[in-house]
């Protein structure tokens, strides 16, 4: 018992699935959404200075997945071998009144212009189960 479940808007798809769903702007109302899906990337290693930023100000946990970056600029070569940095995805979800400060302090400790190189962005959640924010 400690997954959750959300949902979030389909903002954009190829033609297959928009035939098959009514994603018009009408049936979107942004003002309801309670819960936000908070993504930031960093350069791998860096994961425990994004989850200690958004600890700090409120977020109860989060979920990591490995990834690695394509057609970086950053990429060095190791005995003719290209060597591309590995990504750290976390993936936080939050409540719509924390989502700012969340965002702030992951983006001061892991931004851009840090060491860390890290992008944050947010997603409205439209549904999300399993979330207890009441501990």
């Amino acid at each position: 018992g400690t997954g959750i479940v959300f949902s979030i808007s389909l903002s954009g798809a190829n033609k297959f699935l928009l035939d098959g769903y009514d994603v018009s702007k009408e049936n979107v109302n942004m003002n309801e959404r309670k819960y936000h899906l908070i993504i930031t990337i960093v350069l791998e290693g860096h994961l425990d200075k994004v989850m200690s930023a958004a600890k700090r100000v409120g977020a109860q946990g989060g979920t990591v997945i490995r990834g690695r970056g394509l057609g970086n600029k950053e990429a060095t070569k190791l005995f003719g071998f290209e060597i591309e940095p590995g990504r750290d995805l976390v993936l936080n979800v939050v409540e719509d009144s924390i989502k700012n400060k969340v965002m702030e302090e992951i983006t001061k400790d892991v931004g851009i212009k840090t060491p860390c190189k890290g992008i944050c962005l947010s997603i409205p959640v439209d549904n999300a189960i399993g979330i207890n924010f009441n501990n």
